[in-house]
């Protein structure tokens, strides 16, 4: 099964659409302390427990789709961030001490076929984090923890980027 899973895993910016791989590597260029999450982060058993209820192909740190719903492909990316996470009280730290500094980084397609960021998001989570989208007729780009409805946020599309929801419900 972890060989499955490797198959279809994001190991590297290869591992992306070519579009897509081409548009982080400029944004990386320019972005120092900013990195490609690789997906075997995740240890092996919660990997394979995220591809066994969210499905075979799940990606947890790379997502494509129409975010903003103007019929144009948009992509998103966990990418890792430098430094160490910061608490509010040791009490915070202790219990939040496999917590990561990461950086969401939305792109928004145009129909000329390019990509702008439209949003970044500072995030201090565990590596069992994801990105999804959410269930209805109308889905979200959300941020999530597996297992756990802790950081849960939802990134609502407002003009030509993004709103943070705080929303336990996803």
């Amino acid at each position: 099964m972890l060989l499955g899973s490797s198959v279809l895993g994001q190991k590297s910016v290869d591992d992306l659409r070519p579009k897509h791989a081409a548009e982080l590597q400029n944004y990386l260029a320019t972005h120092d302390g900013e990195g490609f999450l690789q997906e075997y982060a995740i240890d092996d058993k919660t990997l394979v427990e995220m591809r066994d209820y969210f499905g075979k192909s799940f990606k947890p740190y790379y997502l494509t789709g129409d975010f903003n719903r103007d019929r144009i492909q948009d992509f998103a990316l966990l990418l890792t961030r430098s430094g160490k996470p910061v608490f509010a009280t040791t009490e915070d730290a202790e219990s939040r001490k496999d917590d990561q500094n990461l950086m969401l980084v939305v792109f928004n397609g145009s129909a000329k076929g390019s990509f702008t960021v439209a949003h970044r998001e500072k995030i201090e989570a565990p590596l069992s984090c994801f990105i999804r989208m959410t269930d209805g007729k109308r889905p979200k780009l959300y941020f999530g923890v597996y297992e756990s409805d802790a950081d849960t946020f939802i990134l609502a599309s407002a003009g030509s980027g993004y709103i943070v929801e705080y929303d336990k419900s996803p």
